[in-house]
């Protein structure tokens, strides 16, 4: 999901850089007080919860 919570396709490159990120171990070691790690803020993306995906699409 984009980290700005609209809903869009993601960039296809984007998706293979941020993979590759977590292939590598330590960016996803390394992350920020609001759990994003390295390999989501290179990319702009967030790992969300189901409650919160929810939340987010709910009409």
């Amino acid at each position: 999901m984009p980290a700005d919570g609209r809903f869009r396709p993601m960039n296809p490159l984007r998706l293979l850089l941020r993979q590759v990120l977590v292939a590598l171990v330590i960016p996803p070691l390394v992350f920020r007080q609001d759990g994003r790690g390295l390999h989501d803020l290179a990319t702009g993306t967030a790992t969300v919860r189901l409650e919160t995906f929810r939340a987010l699409t709910a009409p």
